[in-house]
């Protein structure tokens, strides 16, 4: 793999994440963002660039393949907003990715539910409490992070503030993200 990763759309996946970067270090950190290329800056940090190397690895270099999400949609409750940011294969396999953009209204259960795959999520704003069976409740904050495993039941909480998280779901394709369970 040379200096550049060899793919064209790695810079639009550094620009896709340049705000989660920038907006999580300090502000001595930020005077050299602010005069670097997306680029430039992973060149010049070698633990963000082998966390991109590794990202791009475990996804199978999936980025060259990605195909575009369709535009911002609201998918099931009002109370959840669902922006599909990407959706690629994982090749080799029968299971997809979908990362997307999440908006939660405040004080709001979201429903017992599960995911015929992987689950990931980071907090970006506002604060939930995740219910996960066999597991005691867990308080999130803006920041921390979190897995769900395949087919576990979950549902989560928000707070005054509502919630806003990235959420990446690695899926059989053709099922559906999230399949609704019945409350405990």
């Amino acid at each position: 793999m040379d200096e550049n990763f060899g793919n064209e759309n790695f810079g639009g996946l550094l620009s896709s994440a340049w705000s989660l970067i920038s907006a999580r270090v300090t502000i001595a950190a930020r005077q050299q963002i602010n005069h670097a290329t997306p680029e430039e800056f992973c060149m010049r940090n070698p633990m963000l660039r082998a966390a991109v190397v590794a990202a791009l690895a475990v996804f199978g270099g999936g980025v060259a393949n990605a195909q575009q999400a369709p535009a911002a949609a609201t998918q099931g409750a009002s109370n959840i907003k669902r922006t599909p940011l990407q959706k690629f294969d994982v090749p080799g396999t029968a299971m997809e990715t979908v990362m997307a953009a999440v908006d939660i209204v405040p004080n709001v259960s979201i429903g017992r539910h599960m995911h015929p795959g992987i689950e990931s999520a980071y907090l970006l704003e506002g604060d939930v409490t995740l219910l996960v069976d066999g597991q005691p409740e867990k308080t999130l904050k803006a920041g921390d992070s979190w897995q769900i495993p395949v087919g576990v039941p979950h549902d989560g909480k928000t707070g005054a503030k509502g919630a806003k998280l990235i959420v990446t779901y690695v899926v059989e394709k053709g099922k559906p993200l999230a399949v609704p369970l019945a409350a405990k």
